[in-house]
């Protein structure tokens, strides 16, 4: 699914909402599925934020163990966590239908 995604946190850290509206939104394909996770060493749900080529690695680190957070008419958020230099770090997407210029 085509979406506008911004990133809500920052090395786990939630990014104030200020700065997360004037961050320009990353769009992309975003798709979840369930494989192997090198990183975990087992099976996890994945997210992956595709630009154009589907044989492409993801523009932004995968979300591993994803949930759907949340959904509304216009848009979703989903939570997991992103490894960082070997590091888990929590991580949610706002993603967005529109043009990722929404207020919140």
């Amino acid at each position: 699914m085509y979406v506008y995604v911004r990133m809500m946190r920052d090395h786990g850290r939630p990014i104030e909402p200020r700065k997360r509206r004037s961050t320009p939104p990353i769009y992309g394909d975003v798709r979840i599925e369930t494989s192997r996770s090198e990183d975990l060493g087992r099976q996890a749900e994945i997210a992956r934020l595709v630009q154009s080529n589907p044989l492409e690695s993801s523009v932004i680190p995968p979300l591993l163990d994803v949930a759907l957070h949340g959904m509304s008419t216009n848009g979703f958020v989903l939570t997991g966590y992103e490894i960082i230099d070997g590091i888990a770090y929590a991580q949610s997407w706002w993603c967005l239908a529109e043009d990722g210029s929404a207020d919140t």
